[in-house]
């Protein structure tokens, strides 16, 4: 439980240090780090999950349940955030996610969960950092959304989308899957 929890302040606090940032490739280097904090404390991440869901109830319930505490610790490093007076664009970076189409957000969420699935396998088969870093650098460059991020940005600006959150979620969960099952089909079959 709390490891879900601290999975979820992690990932706020590399949002943080993407939105301070002020230059758009500092800032998704440095969003990394909170992926980074995740796989090197064992932290438990929806988007690392999603991708190993078997369709058992116990294992869609774990990741219902993963969502929901990662939600638990965003919710608690945007109170902080709140407190911290820190200078941000988060208000305008929210208007421009809020306003994609569902299309728009389950494909840069497929693409940000590919990339999310390569790091923690990386991560897990090799400890490697950097193949932590470069995964998550991409897709914060590229513009791709991470349901877990941005549910920080939405509450940092007061803004609350569930229309967004939820085809984000779906998108995380399709690109994930889809993935991880690709790869480990390909890896069985080759």
């Amino acid at each position: 439980m709390g490891k879900a929890v601290c999975a979820g302040i992690a990932i706020s606090i590399g949002c943080i240090a993407n939105l301070v940032a002020g230059n758009k490739l500092v800032g998704a280097v440095l969003f990394g780090v909170g992926l980074l904090a995740v796989c090197v404390h064992g932290f438990t991440l929806f988007t690392g999950t999603v991708c190993r869901v078997s369709g058992t109830r116990e294992s869609i319930i774990f990741n219902a349940k993963t969502l929901f505490l990662n939600a638990v610790g965003v919710v608690i490093a945007a109170v902080i955030f709140g407190m911290s007076n820190i200078d941000t664009n988060v208000m305008t970076l929210v208007a421009n996610k809020i306003a994609e189409s569902p299309l728009e957000i389950i494909g840069k969420a497929m693409f940000c969960n590919i990339l999310i699935c390569i790091a923690v396998d990386e991560w897990k088969e090799q400890k490697n950092s950097l193949m932590v870093l470069f995964p998550v650098t991409v897709f914060v460059f590229c513009g791709f959304e991470h349901c877990i991020a941005n549910l920080f940005y939405m509450l940092a600006a007061k803004t609350f989308s569930i229309t967004f959150f939820f085809w984000n979620v779906i998108g995380n969960a399709i690109g994930g899957i889809m993935f991880w099952r690709f790869k480990h089909f390909s890896t069985t079959n080759d």
